[in-house]
């Protein structure tokens, strides 16, 4: 007996529907980039695309966790549907939110050019002010500097790096330089005296969209991505550091200064140094002495971020030193926050 072979028809496997992805992630990311916001919100309220989104299950105040859809559920519904007013009212909050951040922005552009008219009538920091003597390795950047010297020979010293330094903080060097290496033939590099770093009572980075200057503490040999600032006569060091750290200086100098603007490796030139404004008449002792003793404190917590309230101290006695109008000088403190790296 031949027995039929039977064949089983199994039904289709399910359709897998994706749901579409949730938005509540590009309002996040809104929320930091005002303009982009601005321009989403724009084009957002103009189509008629929601109800798409709104059908979809996309529902912004319910996956943030906010207002009535904080449940999962909006109120008098059964079936989850959601109340197309509470999101529409969740949009005008933030085209709200980007009208204020706009009239924010269009005030502070007004703020930046009366700052930047009025530093133009300020004197210039003098020219042999800044210099950049720093190590040039040329081509033998492996042989003459190594984190593996020994530390107790003294053909090998301590060498500073841009790495090293940050806003009122010189750090220790990490690395060692040979100070009189044996070049073979095509090799070369410049080293130049000794005393020429160890004279030197400022430094700074060079590689950064804005100055980033300490006092050169424990003072030895430095490498080319650190610039020198030999002081300016009659002002203290701290001061000069507290200058070029300002954020009347940072606003000046990405306003005035194209390559500040470079998204990678933004270099501070010597030659753009040399143009920033300086004070135009002597100030008090009262003030100098005050912003003395504010960056010893700033100083004395580094390399801890700085506080919010000895920065804002310190800007406000910039700005006292520039005798910057008043609505300007109240913006430029109010732009430092509670709590400043400055890396």
């Amino acid at each position: 007996m031949t027995g039929r072979s039977q064949v089983q028809i199994l039904p289709p496997p399910p359709t897998k529907v994706r749901k579409p992805r949730s938005l509540t992630w590009a309002f996040a990311v809104l929320g930091v980039f005002p303009r982009v916001r601005r321009s989403f919100l724009r084009m957002f309220l103009r189509l008629d695309f929601y109800t798409d989104f709104y059908t979809a299950g996309w529902d912004p105040l319910r996956r943030t966790g906010q207002g009535r859809h904080a449940t999962g559920e909006a109120p008098g519904t059964s079936d989850g549907m959601h109340d197309e007013r509470a999101s529409w009212e969740f949009v005008a909050q933030l085209q709200s939110r980007g009208e204020a951040d706009e009239a924010e922005a269009n005030e502070s552009e007004e703020l930046l050019r009366q700052l930047v008219s009025f530093l133009r009538n300020h004197p210039s920091f003098p020219k042999e002010a800044f210099a950049d003597p720093g190590v040039h390795t040329g081509n033998v950047s492996k042989l003459i500097v190594s984190d593996s010297f020994p530390p107790d020979d003294p053909a090998f010293q301590p060498v500073r790096e841009g790495r090293n330094l940050a806003a009122f903080y010189c750090g220790p060097p990490k690395k060692r330089l040979w100070v009189e290496p044996t070049l073979d033939e095509g090799q070369y590099c410049t080293i130049r005296p000794r005393d020429v770093y160890e004279s030197t009572p400022i430094l700074l980075r060079q590689t950064a969209d804005r100055p980033i200057a300490c006092r050169h503490t424990d003072r030895t040999f430095f490498r080319n991505s650190v610039l020198a600032c030999r002081g300016v006569p009659g002002i203290e060091d701290e001061v000069v550091v507290a200058i070029l750290n300002s954020e009347l200086i940072r606003r000046w100098y990405q306003v005035d200064v194209q390559e500040s603007g470079q998204r990678a490796f933004p270099q501070v030139k010597v030659r753009n140094l040399r143009r920033l404004p300086m004070v135009a008449s002597p100030a008090s002792g009262s003030v100098l002495s005050e912003v003395v003793d504010l960056v010893r404190r700033i100083e004395d917590k580094r390399p801890a971020p700085i506080d919010g309230s000895l920065r804002r101290q310190v800007e406000t006695a910039v700005c006292e030193l520039y005798e910057v109008p008043a609505e300007v000088s109240e913006w430029l403190v109010a732009s430092v926050g509670d709590a400043v790296s400055e890396e």
